[in-house]
């Protein structure tokens, strides 16, 4: 079906592949939120691809597990997260495990219940733009540092942009526009938005991340904009300063979306965690009450690399990530409100307002 566009306006997904992520992510969260899940055709997309690609005309998939699962080394956010879980593949290794049903999710392991596995991989899958943006708009900046490449930093921010927030903007030559609402509804900020609804950040505006988002992405753009910029006068390490400062302010807000989305994520999955099984979901013996506990676990534990960057004790943020432990919690009808206290508690060493920033009403 073709989407209605504003006169001489193309949306994102049709002018780049990247946008089409945000379909592999729908897809996956489908399969495995059936109640009979198809592991194997998840796990296919997760890394084989499906509807994005690197190139149109030879049909060369992009692959969620190559972003997830690389060590991108000198990049920063990479760093920071890898230096905090101790590993790259802190991200892959969960949702391929639970895709696969190994490690951790193997028959017998901690997190072997049916529902753990569809918690966990629905949450971490959901991770994947906010991923991308990072390595997309980290990569811009080492590029400039390294080889003086404008045009390389300049395009890359447009490939930024267009996994983290498609399809829900529009492009026209070189500026950015928010468009109503044209996919799945899977993308990074469909979601974050929905959960942000009746919230006292969306009444006092502050919900309206995507176009503050975009007022920063132009003026990044404007610092790296090969026709405008003489790259023989600019000094390339102030250039790329600049450049990488626009972006470290854009990161904090994506930082704080993400923070307050996966926080009333998990919040919302402790506080529907029940003591009884569900017969609605993949496996009876587990139930709806674990299922529930993982969401909340897995969306804690993505969030930990950036509250620990912003302040947070590492050894805080894992006692309140095994509140919600689906291999050890108890079903009881105080799990959300602990959960929710130990994450206010936190949240109060970081330094985000936990009222201001985080708080749901």
């Amino acid at each position: 079906m073709t989407q209605p566009q504003p006169a001489g306006w193309t949306y994102a997904v049709n002018t780049t592949t990247y946008a089409n992520t945000t379909r592999d992510v729908a897809d996956i969260i489908s399969l495995v939120s059936q109640a009979s899940p198809d592991w194997t055709a998840a796990t296919d997309i997760y890394q084989k691809g499906k509807n994005s690609f690197r190139n149109l005309t030879d049909g060369t998939p992009r692959i969620m597990e190559v972003t997830m699962a690389r060590d991108y080394k000198t990049e920063a956010y990479f760093a920071a997260a890898k230096s905090y879980y101790g590993k790259a593949t802190y991200a892959s290794d969960p949702i391929l495990n639970a895709l696969t049903g190994t490690g951790d999710f193997a028959v017998g392991g901690k997190w072997a219940c049916c529902g753990v596995r569809q918690g966990y991989a629905s949450a971490i899958a959901r991770f994947y733009g906010p991923l991308y943006w990072y390595h997309e708009s980290d990569d811009g900046v080492l590029k400039i540092r390294g080889a003086g490449n404008y045009v390389a930093a300049y395009a890359e921010l447009n490939d930024a942009v267009a996994c983290l927030m498609a399809p829900r903007v529009v492009v026209r030559g070189d500026a950015f526009r928010i468009s109503g609402r044209v996919g799945p509804g899977y993308n990074f900020w469909d979601w974050s938005a929905k959960i942000a609804k009746g919230a006292c950040a969306a009444r006092s505006g502050k919900a309206d991340v995507p176009k503050q988002l975009l007022a920063i992405f132009k003026e990044a753009k404007l610092l790296v904009d090969p026709a405008t910029v003489d790259t023989l006068a600019v000094d390339r390490d102030e250039a790329a300063n600049a450049y990488a400062a626009k972006l470290q302010e854009a990161s904090r807000q994506i930082a704080i979306t993400f923070v307050r989305a996966s926080l009333a994520s998990a919040k919302s999955a402790a506080k529907a965690h029940k003591s009884r099984a569900s017969a609605k979901k993949c496996s009876t013996s587990c139930g709806l009450s674990k299922m529930h506990l993982a969401q909340a676990h897995a969306y804690w534990y993505i969030a930990e690399s950036a509250l620990n960057t912003m302040g947070a004790p590492a050894g805080d943020l894992e006692e309140v990530r095994n509140l919600v432990d689906p291999s050890t919690a108890v079903a009881r009808h105080s799990t959300f409100s602990d959960f929710a206290k130990a994450v206010r508690s936190v949240v109060g060493k970081t330094d985000l307002s936990y009222r201001k920033d985080v708080y749901l009403c």
